[in-house]
């Protein structure tokens, strides 16, 4: 009878970990293998590798120094704070034995830096940056430099991110950026990471902007400016970054203008040629910067002195009879200053009646001048001249003729009398006119002599004839009746 084997069963010893120091800084890329090994136990025990609790491997062997398992790894930056575990177990222990290491994984610094802000800044006024990395790992610290001067005691927060790696933001905020009479300034954000010797950076280069000096209007535009006349226009804003904008206008249409720069210094300059409907307009010149809140302005308000360009004149009633009084009117177009008007018949000049005033166009005067005259039979026809001028063109004139009514005069009377020789030549020449004139014609003959009237005048045609003493009375009767009476031969 051969001897029985007796097995003693036995629990393994605790599992040792080796690959991995504690606290040992992995970089993301390197290959690692950690090995879990258990010395003894009966029966052989398993030897297990868990992460963050879940089974990823569990093939063991056996060799002299006892039962291992070993894990290869690539690292990447998802294996930073992974926790591997080794359990060991066999029939006897109640429950595994384990060890654990926590891996530490360095990534490379960010591959960006984000940086905002406004891309101009007014000086003095305070402005507000903001900083932000991609992910990495370790944390990366945030360096600020302005206008080249390291930025102390800035605030920065620094949050984890679900792919495991960190993100550092922070904010310079409320900063207040002197120009130093410069025109723009650096802002520059670091990224800095302990434990790789590279830096990520972003700069932003950002314009300082600087309000303009208000617009001046060069030239007094108040004074009087004769239509007709070219104005040249010119107004100025001083200094300003960036450079403002000047604009002229009259009321509300731009004027074409040219833009001068020079001595920090912005001037705009234009013409225009002014008239009459130009009176009372208002230039206005507006500059505008991204540096004011609001535009700047300046206006100015033109005069402008320019001549009538008619005047009319009327007789009221336009028909009037010997002795009755006709007011003669005569009306200037605007003008400024208002037109005088001086009243003429022939040379002789004559005092008016009265004299007035009344708002014209284009912000001028109409001037309105009357005479009044008690015209006889002599006066139908009579033209009288008004004329207006206020010194700035031609003198405009028109006439203003009387229609008297009245009836036959003589113009031309034949003499009461005429002694002549018998057997002489005789010629008798008269004339007469009337308003309206007479309505028929009445031939007078005798002998040889023709009398005829027609329209307003009767004159006397002359034929000659030899006289006799019995042509005296027929003369007589001619001449007492006068021309309304007949004779017969």
């Amino acid at each position: 009878m051969s001897p029985d084997i007796i097995h003693w069963s036995k629990p393994p010893q605790r599992a040792v970990i080796s690959g991995y120091r504690k606290e040992e800084i992995l970089r993301a890329g390197d290959r690692r293998t950690l090995s879990c090994r258990a010395r003894g136990g009966n029966p052989q025990p398993s030897v297990s590798w868990y992460r963050s609790g879940e089974l990823v491997d569990d093939t063991s062997a056996r060799d002299a120094t006892g039962t291992v398992n070993t894990l290869d790894l690539v690292v990447t930056s998802e294996e930073d704070g992974a926790a591997y575990e080794c359990r060991v177990a066999n029939e006897v222990v109640e429950a595994p034995l384990a060890d654990n290491v926590t891996l530490t994984v360095y990534c490379e610094l960010p591959s960006s830096v984000s940086l905002t802000g406004p891309s101009e800044i007014e000086e003095g006024k305070p402005v507000t940056f903001a900083c932000e990395t991609s992910e990495s790992n370790p944390p990366s610290s945030l360096l600020w430099t302005v206008q080249g001067k390291v930025l102390n005691n800035v605030k920065e927060r620094v949050s984890r991110v679900s792919s495991g790696g960190w993100v550092t933001s922070s904010e310079l905020t409320q900063y207040v950026v002197k120009s130093h009479r410069e025109t723009e300034v650096a802002v520059e954000c670091k990224a800095v990471n302990p434990a790789i010797d590279r830096v990520v950076k972003k700069k932003l280069v950002i314009g300082i902007t600087q309000p303009p000096g208000p617009p001046v209007l060069e030239g007094d535009l108040s004074t009087e400016v004769i239509a007709g006349f070219t104005l040249d226009l010119k107004c100025s804003s001083m200094g300003g970054h960036p450079p403002p904008t000047v604009r002229i206008y009259k009321e509300d249409k731009e004027i074409f203008t040219s833009i001068l720069r020079k001595d920090n210094a912005t001037q705009a300059r234009g013409k225009i040629e002014v008239s009459p409907v130009d009176n009372g307009s208002k230039v206005t010149c507006v500059v505008t910067s991204s540096a004011s809140r609001a535009p700047l302005l300046t206006s100015a308000t033109l005069t402008v002195l320019f001549a009538p360009w008619e005047v009319a004149g009327s007789a009221i009633p336009d028909i009037v009879e010997e002795g009755q009084v006709v007011t003669l009117s005569c009306e200037s177009s605007s003008s400024h200053p208002p037109a005088n008007i001086t009243w003429k018949s022939g040379e002789t000049i004559l005092q008016a009646e009265s004299v007035h005033f009344t708002q014209g166009a284009f912000g001028g005067t109409n001037t309105r001048s009357e005479i009044q005259v008690r015209p006889t039979a002599e006066d139908n026809g009579r033209a009288f001249t008004c004329e207006a001028d206020n010194g700035l063109g031609s003198i405009l004139k028109t006439d203003v003729s009387l229609n008297v009514l009245h009836g036959p005069r003589w113009v031309v009377e034949p003499a009461p009398q005429l002694d002549v020789y018998e057997g002489a030549d005789l010629v008798i020449i008269a004339s007469a006119a009337s308003n309206p004139g007479p309505r028929a014609h009445t031939c007078f003959s005798l002998s040889q002599v023709l009398v005829v009237a027609w329209g307003g005048d009767i004159t006397g045609e002359r034929k000659q004839t030899t006289l006799r003493e019995s042509h005296e009375a027929v003369f007589r009767e001619l001449h007492r009746h006068g021309v309304q009476s007949e004779g017969n031969d």
